[in-house]
């Protein structure tokens, strides 16, 4: 037997809290400095805008497999991401247009603090476990994924290797023991593929909460910074028009709830994927212990056993 077979992942195993998986403390500042650039005003929206766009005609396969309803639930979510990206787009160009100093100084401030709190949040590994007490770390999601699906992987790839000979040896053993080991060896079959197919599930599982983590530690985010563009553009605006300023104040709080409005649509279809993908996976576990008893039956009654050559 080839040793990948049985080489499982120990990726979550290799840094403990606070430490990146190469066991120190910062992870990549390098490119974690270079997906800050998403959160550019404009620019920003305008790639965000785009991934969206190619999201909703080609979906992310992890769990997508064309029912009608991740359609729909994958349409609603990149519908969504695009809309909202548009209302900023808006927000943005409504600040030029007034010439107003407050709403420019507030959106780049806005961006500025998200892009801070993102990078040090993903490069930091201390802080990123700290925030991920409270909010999920989907990183630390990421490589669990990862380890149990390099473990199903490794699982289906024993059972392969393993089977032929295993069945081949039972044929050739022509005794009551013989049938004993044929059932023994259906069950270690069966207990395998249960495991490999349970370990898939729970991939598939931990990819949605990724997402899910992904969803509201990107809104604490954004909250962050929208309350830092909108506090700075409504003093600015009240210093310098006083009640005249009520009107700008008022816009800027109507783009920013349907803002939100967007993203809860998104966090509302990420927790809509976690649970169907929970349901999937027990489902799964379901058929896999049906198979299994008929194993446990024919064990339980050696009169069941299959009949044997004499």
């Amino acid at each position: 037997m080839s040793d990948p077979v049985v080489d499982f992942s120990d990726a979550p195993t290799k840094s403990g809290w606070g430490e990146a998986p190469d066991g120190g403390v910062f992870q990549d500042p390098g490119g974690n400095a270079k997906k800050q650039l998403e959160n550019i005003p404009v620019g920003g929206n305008v790639y965000k805008f785009g991934k969206a766009a190619v999201d909703l005609v080609d979906p992310p396969q992890e769990y997508f497999d064309g029912e009608w309803w991740e359609i729909l639930l994958n349409s609603l979510q990149q519908v969504a991401k695009m809309g909202e990206q548009i209302l900023e787009v808006v927000g943005v160009v409504r600040g030029v247009m007034s010439a107003n100093p407050g709403d420019i100084i507030g959106v780049l401030a806005g961006a500025l603090a998200k892009s801070v709190l993102s990078f040090l949040i993903s490069t930091i590994q201390p802080i990123q476990d700290l925030v991920g007490i409270l909010y999920g770390n989907p990183a630390r999601l990421d490589e669990s994924a990862n380890m149990w699906k390099a473990v199903s992987e490794n699982l289906t790839a024993l059972a392969d290797e393993i089977g032929p000979d295993l069945e081949a040896a039972c044929n050739d053993w022509c005794s009551k023991a013989g049938a004993g080991a044929t059932v023994r060896g259906s069950d270690l079959m069966q207990t395998t593929q249960f495991a490999a197919t349970s370990s898939m599930g729970l991939h598939d599982f931990l990819l949605c909460y990724k997402d899910l983590a992904q969803g509201v530690n990107d809104l604490v985010l954004q909250i962050v910074s929208d309350v830092v563009a909108v506090v700075i553009a409504a003093l600015v605006e009240a210093g310098t028009k006083g009640p005249f300023a009520i009107p700008f104040i008022a816009a800027d709080v109507a783009i920013l709830i349907a803002s939100y409005v967007m993203r809860l649509i998104q966090l509302a279809t990420q927790v809509a994927w976690l649970i169907i993908e929970g349901v999937t996976l027990m489902t799964a576990i379901k058929e896999c212990f049906e198979k299994a008893m008929s194993v446990l039956e024919q064990l339980a009654n050696p009169g069941s056993s299959p009949p044997v050559e004499v």
